[in-house]
């Protein structure tokens, strides 16, 4: 977004977007290598000013299409914090 827009205009964008947003929680799913992912909700919640929380849940096995779309909205934002 900041190449697209400007440092300036796209924080003033991120914090639109986030206005209302006050935490942002990591999921514990149960599968394995979760430290590079908890690492990165660590950081952005810090680079976005929300307090960081963490919480255990379990997907439903077979994943929902609800669940599918909130996943893709997650890589969606970890795709846009990264550049």
């Amino acid at each position: 977004m900041e190449a697209r827009y400007g440092r300036h205009r796209a924080e003033r964008v991120m914090d639109r977007m986030l206005q209302h947003y006050t935490h942002l929680a990591f999921i514990h799913t149960g599968t394995r290598n979760q430290a590079p992912y908890r690492r990165f909700a660590q950081e952005a919640a810090d680079r976005l000013h929300l307090t960081y929380k963490e919480m255990v849940e379990t997907l439903p096995r077979p994943a929902t299409q609800e669940h599918l779309n909130l996943l893709e909205v997650l890589v969606h934002l970890e795709t846009v914090t990264r550049s």
